[in-house]
């Protein structure tokens, strides 16, 4: 997902971030962030996202993100992709990695130079997304289907 505030993106490897907390809870298998973000035109916003993965239903995993506008009236945009990385060159922001010259890191790898997930199936119905692929090597079988929900006392537009 991507939030904009006043159409300005949140990319957190360059944003004024002011506090940043991220809380794993191993009970309840939720894994909480808030952050303070100060946008480039001074708006103070706070940022609340759970992560849940359910144990009974271990296919399921739910988002639930929370934007406030802390210090001024502001529009918000969240943009929710289902891409394959692979696809989505440049769609998630932020700054390219090092380059070799900056020293070995063994949590980056070369980039891969084959498809690893072909996509098989896409569609859209209201407010429900579904992508489908099949793994190259394996030929297993992936897919995600995501439902949105808008909770806000404030007038909002959903598109798809």
């Amino acid at each position: 997902m991507r939030v904009y505030v006043d159409d300005e993106p949140l990319s957190l490897d360059v944003a004024d971030v002011r506090e940043y907390e991220r809380v794993l809870d191993m009970r309840q298998g939720i894994l909480r962030r808030t952050l303070l973000w100060v946008t480039p035109s001074g708006k103070e916003v706070r940022i609340e996202d759970e992560r849940f993965v359910s144990f009974e239903e271990k296919h399921l995993v739910v988002l639930r993100l929370t934007v406030t506008v802390l210090n001024s009236d502001a529009p918000v945009t969240v943009a929710c992709q289902l891409l394959n990385r692979q696809d989505g060159e440049g769609i998630y922001g932020g700054s390219p990695m090092a380059s070799k010259t900056a020293g070995f890191d063994p949590r980056k790898t070369e980039k891969l130079t084959d498809r690893v997930l072909q996509p098989r199936e896409y569609w859209q119905d209201g407010d429900r997304s579904a992508l489908s692929y099949e793994v190259t090597e394996s030929g297993m079988t992936l897919a995600v289907v995501a439902d949105h929900e808008v909770e806000t006392a404030n007038t909002y537009e959903a598109s798809g």
